[in-house]
Protein backbone atom coordinates (compact mmCIF):
# COMPACT_ATOMS: atom_id res chain seq x y z
CA UNK A 1 0.00 0.00 0.00
CA UNK A 2 0.64 3.40 0.18
CA UNK A 3 2.91 5.70 3.25
CA UNK A 4 1.68 6.92 6.12
CA UNK A 5 1.67 10.47 4.24
CA UNK A 6 -0.77 9.25 1.39
CA UNK A 7 -3.32 7.66 3.21
CA UNK A 8 -3.34 10.46 6.18
CA UNK A 9 -3.64 12.99 2.53
CA UNK A 10 -6.81 10.63 1.42
CA UNK A 11 -8.25 10.02 4.82
CA UNK A 12 -8.32 14.17 5.25
CA UNK A 13 -9.61 14.20 1.27
CA UNK A 14 -12.61 11.78 2.39
CA UNK A 15 -13.55 13.77 5.18
CA UNK A 16 -13.57 17.11 2.76
CA UNK A 17 -15.54 15.35 0.88
CA UNK A 18 -18.17 13.88 3.26
CA UNK A 19 -18.36 17.58 5.21
CA UNK A 20 -19.10 19.76 2.22
CA UNK A 21 -21.71 16.35 1.00
CA UNK A 22 -22.97 17.15 4.54
CA UNK A 23 -23.39 21.11 3.71
CA UNK A 24 -24.72 20.88 -0.48
CA UNK A 25 -27.45 17.88 1.43
CA UNK A 26 -28.44 20.36 4.28
CA UNK A 27 -28.59 23.39 1.46
CA UNK A 28 -30.86 20.81 -0.79
CA UNK A 29 -33.11 20.44 1.96
CA UNK A 30 -33.77 24.14 2.80
CA UNK A 31 -34.16 25.18 -0.81
CA UNK A 32 -36.94 22.59 -1.22
CA UNK A 33 -40.16 24.36 -0.09
CA UNK A 34 -42.92 22.64 1.43
CA UNK A 35 -45.95 22.93 -0.67
CA UNK A 36 -47.74 25.35 1.74
CA UNK A 37 -44.42 27.55 1.28
CA UNK A 38 -45.15 27.63 -2.36
CA UNK A 39 -48.62 28.37 -1.68
CA UNK A 40 -47.79 31.60 0.04
CA UNK A 41 -45.39 32.34 -2.12
CA UNK A 42 -48.08 32.48 -4.67
CA UNK A 43 -50.33 34.32 -3.10
CA UNK A 44 -48.03 37.29 -2.52
CA UNK A 45 -46.93 37.61 -6.12
CA UNK A 46 -50.83 37.40 -6.19
CA UNK A 47 -51.39 40.25 -3.92
CA UNK A 48 -48.71 41.65 -5.78
CA UNK A 49 -49.90 42.05 -9.23
CA UNK A 50 -53.30 42.97 -8.27
CA UNK A 51 -52.12 46.07 -6.16
CA UNK A 52 -49.69 46.88 -8.79
CA UNK A 53 -52.75 46.62 -11.27
CA UNK A 54 -55.30 48.80 -9.08
CA UNK A 55 -52.47 51.56 -9.24
CA UNK A 56 -52.39 50.79 -12.80
CA UNK A 57 -55.91 50.94 -13.52
CA UNK A 58 -55.95 54.64 -10.89
CA UNK A 59 -53.22 55.99 -13.20
CA UNK A 60 -54.39 55.56 -16.45
CA UNK A 61 -57.88 56.86 -14.67
CA UNK A 62 -55.99 60.39 -14.07
CA UNK A 63 -54.28 60.19 -16.89
CA UNK A 64 -57.72 59.80 -18.97
CA UNK A 65 -59.07 62.86 -16.62
CA UNK A 66 -56.61 65.33 -17.22
CA UNK A 67 -56.65 64.27 -20.78
CA UNK A 68 -60.56 65.12 -20.98
CA UNK A 69 -59.98 68.51 -19.13
CA UNK A 70 -57.30 69.34 -21.83
CA UNK A 71 -59.27 68.34 -24.41
CA UNK A 72 -62.29 70.32 -23.03
CA UNK A 73 -60.14 73.38 -22.51
CA UNK A 74 -58.27 73.08 -26.35
CA UNK A 75 -61.97 73.00 -27.64
CA UNK A 76 -63.56 75.94 -25.72
CA UNK A 77 -60.53 78.08 -27.03
CA UNK A 78 -61.21 76.81 -30.27
CA UNK A 79 -64.68 77.99 -29.94
CA UNK A 80 -63.97 80.77 -28.75
CA UNK A 81 -61.35 81.75 -31.04
CA UNK A 82 -63.51 81.26 -33.90
CA UNK A 83 -66.47 83.92 -32.07
CA UNK A 84 -63.88 86.52 -32.04
CA UNK A 85 -63.14 85.77 -36.03
CA UNK A 86 -66.81 85.93 -36.47
CA UNK A 87 -67.39 89.00 -34.73
CA UNK A 88 -64.39 90.83 -36.19
CA UNK A 89 -65.68 89.33 -40.10
CA UNK A 90 -69.07 91.28 -38.65
CA UNK A 91 -67.31 94.51 -37.80
CA UNK A 92 -65.44 94.35 -40.64
CA UNK A 93 -68.89 94.07 -43.16
CA UNK A 94 -70.23 96.46 -40.82
CA UNK A 95 -67.43 98.98 -41.32
CA UNK A 96 -67.04 98.08 -45.00
CA UNK A 97 -71.23 99.08 -44.99
CA UNK A 98 -70.70 102.21 -43.09
CA UNK A 99 -68.18 103.69 -44.66
CA UNK A 100 -70.21 103.00 -48.37
CA UNK A 101 -73.44 104.67 -47.12
CA UNK A 102 -71.56 107.63 -45.67
CA UNK A 103 -69.69 107.44 -49.27
CA UNK A 104 -72.68 107.90 -51.18
CA UNK A 105 -74.23 110.84 -49.20
CA UNK A 106 -70.92 112.77 -50.21
CA UNK A 107 -71.27 111.53 -54.19
CA UNK A 108 -74.53 112.92 -54.10
CA UNK A 109 -73.50 116.27 -52.72
CA UNK A 110 -70.43 116.09 -54.68
CA UNK A 111 -72.27 115.48 -57.97
CA UNK A 112 -74.76 118.10 -57.12
CA UNK A 113 -72.48 120.67 -56.71
CA UNK A 114 -71.03 119.63 -60.29
CA UNK A 115 -74.43 119.58 -61.73
CA UNK A 116 -74.79 115.72 -61.86
CA UNK A 117 -77.81 114.13 -60.12
CA UNK A 118 -78.54 110.57 -60.17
Amino acid sequence: MGKWRTKRKNLQKRKKRRVFAAIHAELQANDERTPEELEQERLQYEDERQRVHQQWLGAVQKSNVAFEKQKKILDERKRLILAIRQQMEQAELEEDSNSSAQDEPQRERGNAKNGILK
